[in-house]
């Protein structure tokens, strides 16, 4: 492993609307851990000197810190107040980070993310300043064109999922912009700034839970892997 001091940025601030539960997504349960555990256990396994931020509403900081206490986690956990956009929420923990290394953005939504993955998103981000994870569109893709809609190839477009990888001191740079519409993840943020995006291919596993169906896949995906360590 690198000796490039390695840090990650896990983004748990949002409300999870579209998950109809009076308890947030990253709170709720999967497979004996919550959610955001999850997430922050695949970074500290990767590699346990790892330095974490962790995003979260101020409303819902004291729910983290009963978690902490229940799930004795390895290392050091900094928490972030969050803010009113994910731009916010991000830059309130570039704001933690030293002017050196690298570090990885991710959603703490996403708990099945592969210490694979995550060393190869590394990996690349030393060589090439940045890494982005990225799977292919299975399915026919039309686009909307006012009151219209055309086909489009669907070969010419990707998905993006999380960790995204990029070195502290491009990052920091592109957090100097004020804040735009089109900022929606820290790829774009990067590119604004002319920084040539660099993909890798992503992990059909590495799912971002957003709705009912998606924490009942990875409830499925979870017990496959708690299974085949058994």
């Amino acid at each position: 492993m690198s000796q490039i001091k390695k840090h990650c940025i896990i983004v748990a601030g949002g409300k999870g609307i579209r998950m109809s539960s009076k308890v947030l997504k990253q709170f709720l349960p999967l497979s004996g851990k919550p959610v955001l555990i999850w997430s922050i256990l695949a970074f500290q396994s990767y590699d346990p000197l790892i330095n974490i931020i962790l995003v979260l509403p101020e409303e819902h900081i004291s729910d983290w810190e009963k978690l902490s206490e229940e799930y004795i986690l390895p290392g050091s956990v900094t928490i972030v107040k969050g803010g009113e956009s994910r731009y916010q929420s991000v830059k309130n923990a570039v704001n933690k980070l030293p002017e050196n290394g690298l570090v990885a953005i991710h959603d703490g939504v996403r708990p099945l993310v592969c210490q694979k993955l995550i060393g190869r998103c590394y990996d690349l981000a030393e060589k090439k300043g940045n890494a982005i994870p990225y799977l292919p569109i299975q399915d026919t893709m039309r686009q909307l064109v006012d009151s219209k809609n055309v086909s489009v190839d669907r070969n010419k477009y990707v998905r993006i999922q999380t960790p995204q990888v990029m070195d502290i001191k491009i990052l920091k740079k592109a957090f100097r912009q004020a804040w735009h519409k089109n900022f929606t993840d820290e790829s774009r943020m990067l590119e604004s700034i002319g920084v040539p995006i660099f993909l890798i291919e992503g992990d059909d596993e590495n799912i971002k839970i957003t709705k009912q169906n998606d924490l009942q896949l990875a409830w499925y995906y979870m017990e496959q892997r708690i299974k085949n360590k058994a």
